[in-house]
């Protein structure tokens, strides 16, 4: 299972998806783009500065202990992207003194098979957790196979009750055929990738009244477009390296009043054979306050300032606060929020596309495309209310029932959106900050457990994202999506779960002429404990096999059956 998997099902929660596994598989909320959805690893970006995404695709769950979802801005805790969403995946710690091993195979349709090996203890002061992952996929398409090895490992140690210093680390790499839209099919580019991270994390607790958590971090991606026209090969190369060192301090004044402080430094370096060499450094000041009154009130107020070498500083304040008030919980957000330019905003390399000759041409078509140093962040004003209730209740005098439900209303005023248009000086295609836009909409959200065995869960999002200049809507934004789920749990240890997914069709281009359809998804998924070391699954996707496409001309894969195994010893 791929980390995406986990996350599509939640409100507002768009997984873009350019084919089968391996393939681009980008998480957005709320009408934002993936480039501002901000993804974490244990408090660690990965967003790549390259483009500003992360391929879910390339991370599964064997080596995830939760995963923590905020729909909304969060610039001022974290900074750059953090304005539709911020995803932090917490990895897994060795817990048990006696050591845990798991191995899980799975085998699937299009030739898919993915195993996936686990080990981990906790040793006195001492803990580790190590995993490791093979995956192979034909894929759904023509050259659109995918091999990949990936191996994740935390050590921790205890420094006393109030000290611990978690090291981790990744290294992956993987092959994916490239076959492009279907009406251009490529039959031999090339995806090559590897990614490397060291990520180590301090937490020093003293009395339970002053908290330290200094972290640094190096990561590093590497991707290779490799592209074979007979009997040549052409290959670019595009490396980046983030590193940073963040340091945290948090204080309890009184017992319900709680300030925190942060410090951070960054630097981004890129080496491109297209574009060349090219880095910047980002330094951050950060805080907020939490006050709390009888238990009732909640009110949480920051702030972050980032000061960039390439654009300058940037400001993002924010306030929440909460109001219990019986079963409901009122909740209410103003914020600021920005996602910085990235090296392929900012620095793609010069590209013709007609010579002089063909000048009569350049303004209808473009006479090329290059990057645009001069850009700045894009920036948006985030305002949110919203309501929850949770109730326990006997019905018929018989069946308990335990109900959560949800609303919440949002309006973002996007400005300085970077769009891509010709330049009438020289008649080449570049970004600019030109577009300003508005995303409202509406999330509903409820669950119900009926006795133990039974649950079901449902959610609805409308949104309206239009540029505030056309009046047209913005591209790959549904106006509806839809999702449902029930499950069951027998007594004898089998577990079944169906599933279904409404997505509206939505415009690809901004003159709102060309849509993908909309689509409905249904899937199941069941898991049977033969003990409880042994556990036998079955999952299935697109079981109507429904032909359909999240990114147009980028067909998704049809009816998929994915079964296997998981042993613990």
């Amino acid at each position: 299972m791929r980390v995406g998997d986990l996350i599509e099902d939640l409100p507002s929660a768009l997984l873009m998806e350019n084919g089968s596994l391996g393939h681009v598989s980008s998480i957005r909320f709320r009408g934002a783009t993936s480039s501002q959805t901000l993804v974490l690893i244990d408090d660690m970006p990965i967003n790549n500065p390259r483009d500003g995404v992360v391929n879910l695709s390339d991370y599964s769950t064997e080596n995830i202990e939760s995963i923590e979802v905020v729909r909304g801005p969060s610039s001022s805790l974290y900074g750059s992207s953090a304005v539709g969403g911020t995803i932090n995946i917490i990895t897994k710690e060795g817990k048990s003194e006696i050591p845990e091993t798991t191995l899980t195979s799975r085998f699937g349709t299009y030739y898919t098979h993915i195993h996936e090996l686990t080990h981990g203890a906790k040793i006195k002061w001492f803990d580790y957790f190590l995993s490791t992952t093979g995956a192979y996929s034909r894929g759904s398409r023509d050259n659109s196979d995918y091999k990949a090895e990936t191996v994740n490992g935390n050590v921790g140690f205890d420094m006393g009750d109030q000290h611990h210093l978690k090291v981790s680390g990744r290294l992956h790499q993987s092959e994916l055929g490239s076959p492009g839209h279907k009406l251009y099919f490529d039959k031999d580019d090339k995806l090559e990738e590897k990614q490397n991270y060291l990520n180590a994390i301090w937490e020093s607790h003293f009395d339970d009244i002053f908290q330290l958590k200094p972290q640094g971090y190096t990561n590093l991606d590497r991707l290779g477009f490799v592209e074979t026209v007979y009997p040549t090969l052409d290959k670019d190369t595009h490396q980046v390296k983030n590193r940073a060192l963040n340091l945290q301090a948090s204080y309890c004044l009184f017992k319900d009043y709680t300030v925190m402080f942060g410090i951070e430094g960054k630097k981004h370096l890129l080496n491109s054979s297209s574009s060349g060499k090219y880095s910047y450094i980002a330094r951050s000041m950060y805080g907020l306050t939490n006050l709390r009154f009888f238990d009732m009130l909640d009110i949480v107020g920051g702030a972050r300032v980032d000061d960039y070498s390439t654009f300058g500083t940037e400001v993002s304040p924010n306030i929440n606060g909460s109001l219990k008030i019986g079963p409901f919980k009122i909740r209410g957000l103003a914020a600021r929020s920005y996602r910085a330019p990235t090296f392929n905003d900012l620095y793609w390399p010069t590209e013709e596309y007609f010579p002089a000759s063909l000048s009569f041409l350049w303004p209808i078509y473009g006479r090329g495309a290059k990057g645009n140093s001069e850009l700045t962040p894009e920036k948006g004003e985030t305002y949110e209310m919203g309501i929850d209730n949770i109730m326990d209740f006997v019905l018929l005098k018989k069946f308990p029932v335990d109900t959560r439900a949800g609303v919440t209303v949002f309006r973002t005023e996007m400005e300085d959106l970077i769009n891509w248009d010709i330049d009438p000086s020289d008649y080449y295609w570049k970004p600019f900050n030109v577009n300003k836009a508005r995303i409202e909409g509406v999330e509903l959200e409820g669950e119900a457990a009926i006795l133990k065995d039974i649950r079901g869960s449902f959610n609805y999002t409308f949104t309206k994202a239009k540029d505030k200049d056309t009046k047209r809507y913005l591209t790959y934004r549904p106006r509806h999506k839809f999702d449902f789920s029930a499950s069951y749990k027998h007594p004898w240890g089998i577990i079944g779960k169906f599933r279904s997914q409404y997505v509206a069709g939505v415009f690809t281009d901004t003159d709102n002429n060309i849509q993908v359809k909309p689509y409905w998804l249904f899937g199941t998924d069941l898991y049977y404990d033969i003990d409880e070391q042994t556990r036998y699954f079955v999952n299935i996707d697109n079981m109507f096999n429904r032909t359909y496409e999240k990114s147009k001309g980028y067909p998704m894969p049809g009816f998929t059956i994915t079964t296997g195994v998981r042993v613990r010893f």
